[in-house]
């Protein structure tokens, strides 16, 4: 009976999030075509309201905490864990702050997503070096607007029985770089939601809790890789003690 009720929901939370994705690609297209000015700025403020409507309909309840561990009006790095194709829609329910993700430029190529993605993300080609120089040289240019920063540092979703994959050092890089405080972004219960090794998706709580901001005033090049570690044993350590997909695990 489980596997049944999976299936209907999950034909239906596809059903819903097609739909609701047709609804906002209209309205980029809209924006694009029609608006002047900071056009990704109002592109930005309909993310929210789509996420919160697709979990509302489909009954999957949003938690999100610790917001008030750092300002709205000012510019972090925002560094989380990427476990499944899911967080984008947790992600998108709790952001306020002004922010631009870094993104694989694979994300193009998805139907209409893509040209949201295209418009609204800090692309990069991983497989190559100038691509990768361009997408640090456009963040550096994002952070001196006092917009803040959004990466993975996994580099890519994490589809082992891990919590988190090591992390790659570009957001720790531009941090120290800039001297920005570093808010470790824990989603929690994405890959319950949306296993990465099944179609079925399970209806349970999708929860973003922000962590209280890291400093880096002060650090040098030297402390890249002792701060890389830092944030990373702060969100294993959170996703096992919190994620209802490793609490379901022996340990």
């Amino acid at each position: 009976m489980k596997i049944v009720f999976r299936f209907f929901f999950t034909l239906y939370a596809y059903l819903t999030f097609i739909l609701l994705m047709l609804l906002i690609f209209f309205l980029h297209v809209i924006i694009t075509v029609f608006t002047r000015g900071n056009r990704v700025a109002l592109m930005y403020k309909i993310y929210r309201p789509w996420a919160r409507t697709w979990a509302f309909i489909n009954g999957v309840k949003l938690e999100v905490k610790g917001e008030d561990n750092f300002e709205k009006d000012k510019s972090y790095i925002f560094v989380l864990n990427h476990g499944s194709a899911a967080d984008i829609v947790i992600v998108a329910a709790s952001m306020r702050n002004r922010f631009r993700p870094l993104g694989k430029k694979e994300l193009t190529e998805i139907p209409f997503m893509g040209y949201m993605f295209k418009r609204a993300a800090v692309l990069v080609d991983r497989s190559d070096a100038e691509s990768r120089r361009q997408s640090m040289e456009r963040m550096r240019t994002i952070i001196k607007r006092n917009i803040s920063i959004m990466i993975a540092p996994e580099g890519t979703r994490n589809r082992t029985p891990a919590p988190l994959q090591p992390f790659k050092d570009g957001a720790f890089r531009l941090a120290v770089e800039f001297q920005l405080p570093i808010v470790p972004m824990v989603l929690l219960n994405t890959r319950k939601l949306y296993p990465n090794n099944s179609l079925l998706m399970e209806r349970c709580a999708l929860k973003c809790h922000f962590l209280k901001p890291v400093p880096t005033e002060g650090l040098t090049e030297a402390d890249i890789e002792p701060l890389k570690e830092k944030i990373h044993m702060l969100i294993e350590a959170y996703v096992l003690a919190n994620d209802a997909l490793f609490q379901s695990q022996p340990h």
